[in-house]
């Protein structure tokens, strides 16, 4: 071949590559995780899933202006000022995260196998389900 084929040959796969990058990280998987309550159980829908049954929930806080301090490497994905990933922080150790980082109010669910800290985009809003969660809890007691 020719070297001009052969740039046309790059050119298109440089192309190829960048396209699919762009796409996905545009992707729903790399948006922040949708986090709900139905009856049975809290569910974290995103980049990681899990669903949490309200009998399986030990404890439930919520941590209001709280400092998280990271400890080693963090293994998710952080973008646009969120972090979904397996994370360890100083007095919380490992855990599973799914937090927007522009407010300093989390909840931490503690269940016998695992703990996951989360909250919603504003302090309201993790609040408020917060105490859906905590309702949920009471209604299986």
């Amino acid at each position: 071949m020719s070297k001009s084929c052969w740039f046309f040959v790059y050119a298109f796969m440089f192309s190829f590559l960048a396209l699919m990058m762009g796409v996905g990280l545009d992707s729903d998987e790399t948006a922040p995780a949708d986090i709900g309550c139905t009856k049975y159980f809290v569910e974290f829908d995103g980049l990681t899933y899990d669903q949490i049954q309200y009998k399986d929930i030990v404890s439930l806080t919520m941590l209001k202006n709280y400092d998280l301090i990271r400890q080693g490497k963090q293994e998710g994905l952080e973008f646009d000022e969120y972090y979904n990933g397996p994370a360890n922080y100083k007095d919380i150790g490992k855990c599973h995260a799914y937090i927007y980082l522009t407010h300093p109010d989390y909840v931490l669910l503690t269940t016998g196998q695992q703990k996951i800290v989360f909250n919603l985009p504003s302090l309201e809003q993790t609040e408020q389900l917060y105490s859906t969660i905590r309702h949920e809890m009471e209604k299986r007691n």
